[in-house]
């Protein structure tokens, strides 16, 4: 299992990190327990911390509003294969901090 600081210290390229070591069923688990642990994902899907993540390393477009969209590509879907048929993400926050997801779906 990867611990955070494993993860912190190298896996993501789309944020500028990269560990090959790092499978993508140990990257989504990774995400599972971060929707646990952090109150801000609180009843969100496993992968909306990792787009957020994505997002705060500027890899978003800032829709308006406060609603940022993210491309989906072929790397995130192998650790969310429920987003195959997806080609955005969308994510918004609250004025509580809460990460709320608003679409996933076709670019707008």
């Amino acid at each position: 299992m990867i611990s955070y600081d494993a993860w912190k210290d190298g896996y993501y390229d789309k944020i500028g990190l990269y560990e090959p070591e790092v499978t993508p069923e140990e990257l989504a688990e990774y995400y599972e327990r971060e929707v646990e642990r952090n109150p801000i994902y609180l009843g969100e899907n496993s992968y909306v911390p990792y787009f957020w993540e994505i997002r705060l390393g500027g890899g978003a477009t800032d829709k308006g509003g406060g609603i940022f969209e993210i491309d989906v590509d072929a790397e995130d879907e192998e650790i969310f294969p429920v987003l195959s048929e997806v080609q955005v993400v969308r994510l918004h926050q609250d004025e509580t901090g809460h990460v709320n997801e608003m679409h996933v779906g076709e670019r707008i």
